[in-house]
């Protein structure tokens, strides 16, 4: 649903956004930190896959608190979480 101004403004700046958003900024770090450890396949298959899945996590999270924020704002009925 398309949000005026106010809404818009209200939804970038509201904590639970900002929170979750600062999350999956610092899955992105730790990813960019191992990437620039010198390291063999082994390092690589075992530090990997738990930092890509705290980045899903991550991700998936900002998602969800984007929909219930916007539902918030908007009024809107789609959202039940």
């Amino acid at each position: 649903m398309r949000m005026n101004d106010e809404q818009n403004r209200a939804f970038m700046n509201d904590p639970r956004r900002i929170e979750a958003e600062k999350r999956l900024h610092e899955a992105v770090r730790q990813i960019q930190i191992s990437l620039k450890l010198d390291g063999n396949a082994g390092y690589y298959l075992t530090v990997l896959p738990p930092k890509m899945k705290e980045l899903e996590d991550a991700n998936e999270n900002l998602i969800l608190v984007e929909a219930a924020i916007e539902a918030e704002l908007t009024g809107s009925e789609r959202w039940n979480g």
